[in-house]
């Protein structure tokens, strides 16, 4: 299946267009990028409506990290793959002292309009973090997993983390893990989103290592994780309804890399999404998400 996919990408990178498209959705083209989603106005608006979902799961907490005093005092804020930027433009506008930068490869956050204490930095995190040794107060990662290669975990984006964090300061990942009561036809489908990302080097099951990654290294203490489910499915009302939809968008988004783990038709995958809005329903289905949180010390 690897090789499938590859041999698809490649014909895809033929195109001299810095990004590929595919059913009019569009793609970074560049190999020292991982990153499989798409980097459009349709994610744009997938991704705000996930930070709501998730914000109201958490009972409206952006982050949980001991650090309120501190932000509402002034400190240094990042956020590491900020995508849309929905969070860093709701945390400059909560702490007004404080100074919010988000930080992506990609350039789906605004440019133009935005509070005077936040600012966006394009950057290729592949390459390091684009701040000064301990200049960070508080620093934040939510759903870039599936931009990380696994072997650049631990000694990559754990080590960096370690680096731009002043003393003292907090750490906070946000992944998420797996469903909860699928039925047979979303566990279908989403296996073979995984299977997708897995091919490409993705570490799909980085939520039973990262608070090994952390406890591996001597720069961090306090280590802490909470979990929360975030129902899917207009049985649970309009939360429900919206994560469904958050599924849905993104299945569509890779149809055609998902076919192949599935080896079915576009017809036969466009039929399974169509069960997978009952199904969900039917078994009252749960995404499980999860939050790490770890603090900078001294060696």
């Amino acid at each position: 299946m690897g090789n499938a996919i590859r041999k698809h990408k490649k014909s895809l990178f033929q195109q001299s267009s810095p990004y590929y498209y595919i059913n009019n959705r569009k793609f970074f083209k560049n190999e020292e990028v991982i990153w499989p989603n798409p980097i459009d106005d349709v994610e744009i608006d997938r991704l705000i409506m996930e930070h709501f979902v998730i914000r109201h799961s958490w009972k409206s907490k952006n982050f949980i990290s001991p650090i309120e005093r501190e932000l509402k005092l002034g400190v240094n804020v990042v956020d590491i793959g900020c995508g849309s930027g929905t969070w860093v433009l709701e945390m400059a506008s909560e702490y007004p002292y404080s100074t919010i930068t988000g930080v992506d490869f990609s350039t789906l956050f605004p440019t133009e309009i935005k509070p005077v204490n936040s600012r966006f930095l394009e950057h290729n995190i592949k390459t390091g973090f684009p701040f000064e040794s301990e200049s960070i107060d508080f620093a934040h990662q939510r759903l870039v997993g599936c931009g990380i290669l696994k072997q650049d975990w631990e000694q990559l984006i754990i080590t960096e983390y370690a680096r731009i964090l002043k003393i003292g300061g907090w750490l906070e990942i946000f992944e998420g893990n797996t469903l909860i009561n699928p039925g047979p036809n979303t566990k279908r489908l989403f296996d073979a989103l995984l299977a997708y990302y897995e091919s490409i080097g993705i570490d799909v099951k980085i939520t039973q290592k990262l608070a090994r990654y952390l406890a591996n290294n001597d720069n961090f203490t306090n280590i802490q994780h909470q979990q929360q489910t975030i129902p899917i499915g207009t049985w649970a009302g309009r939360v429900g309804e919206l994560t469904a939809n958050n599924f849905l968008s993104l299945f569509d988004a890779l149809s055609s890399w998902l076919l192949i783990p599935l080896n079915i038709t576009l017809e036969e995958f466009k039929t399974l999404t169509q069960i997978f809005e009952k199904e969900v329903n039917d078994y009252h289905t749960h995404w499980q998400t999860e939050r790490f949180i770890a603090q900078r010390c001294i060696k």
